[in-house]
């Protein structure tokens, strides 16, 4: 894969975190008076944890709670991986899925800090192809938009864009190539986001509210906005900034030991591991937090 190019062009799916990143930027520990928490309480949480892994809820679970800038909680329970008898671990790495809109959001806000864009930017300006949307009406038929979608209609999921199981567009979706993020894709953002500019929205924008591809699109609108590839913005703007070594798109070899088995729902009151198959829309609803771990001509794993 070359140097910028995102694989999986649904990115909500495939970042990292890293569960103790915390102590790991060098936070200090304290004992949880010293900042005003509670040890009965945190035992309390220690052991919710412990009977959601018990009742086959999860698998495993990291817990990190800091105050004032310390450290004052750390817990792992249950297992990394069952399988293997791996045990869960404070420096676990975890498939993040969804929780990467915020992400993608803050790099928005980043460049509206900088002047690049404002929110009621309508998006054929980083985006062409969304400049004369459609929208399906409820007889089927397809009307032009009132209004261009915006900035901030993608930030808020009124922009009328769904995913691939929504019953109403997703047929057309899935004939056009819109994945849903489960599945490994060769195309980038630069390619796919037109594709998906072309199909019709699902109402018009800012009148309702759906949970879709939104976030992804902001993807492409970083790229151009920035004129730097999705994950090298977010690597140089946010990630090392941060210090957060562990969030990425793709392992490192010294990290895959680390990377969390990913479980559902058994459907007989336990949990199931899910491997490398690829995962279609029943298992997204059972865990959406699926990555296919695969090398890459540089030797990552993604």
């Amino acid at each position: 894969m070359t140097r910028g190019r995102l694989r999986n062009w649904r990115f909500a799916l495939v970042l990292l975190w890293l569960a103790g990143a915390a102590c790991g930027q060098g936070l200090p520990t304290a004992p949880p008076a010293e900042v005003g928490l509670s040890q009965e309480g945190l035992d309390r949480l220690t052991a919710v944890m412990q009977q959601q892994v018990d009742n086959h809820k999860v698998g495993g679970a990291v817990a990190l709670i800091a105050r004032h800038g310390k450290v004052a909680y750390l817990k792992g329970c249950g297992m990394r991986d069952r399988d293997a008898g791996a045990p869960m671990e404070t420096d676990t790495i975890f498939r993040i899925a969804s929780m990467s809109k915020p992400i993608t959001s803050a790099a928005v806000m980043v460049l509206y800090d900088e002047g690049r864009l404002r929110l009621d930017d309508p998006i054929s300006k980083f985006i062409p192809e969304f400049k004369n949307a459609s929208v399906l009406t409820e007889d089927g038929s397809v009307v032009p938009a009132k209004r261009e979608v915006t900035l901030e209609h993608l930030l808020t999921h009124t922009s009328g864009l769904t995913y691939q199981w929504n019953p109403c567009l997703g047929d057309r979706y899935s004939k056009a190539g819109i994945t849903h993020g489960l599945l490994q894709d060769e195309g980038t953002l630069a390619t796919k986001i037109p594709v998906l500019a072309r199909q019709p929205l699902l109402f018009q924008p800012g009148e309702k509210w759906e949970y879709g591809l939104s976030i992804d699109v902001l993807g492409r609108v970083v790229e151009v906005a920035s004129g730097l590839p999705f994950d090298g913005f977010l690597r140089k703007r946010l990630f090392e900034p941060l210090r957060m070594p562990d969030t990425g798109f793709f392992l490192a070899e010294t990290q895959v030991p680390r990377l969390a088995a990913v479980y559902g729902p058994d459907g007989k009151g336990g949990l199931k591991q899910y491997g490398d198959e690829t995962l279609g829309q029943g298992a997204a609803q059972a865990v959406e937090a699926h990555l296919v771990v695969r090398r890459d001509e540089h030797g990552r794993v993604g």
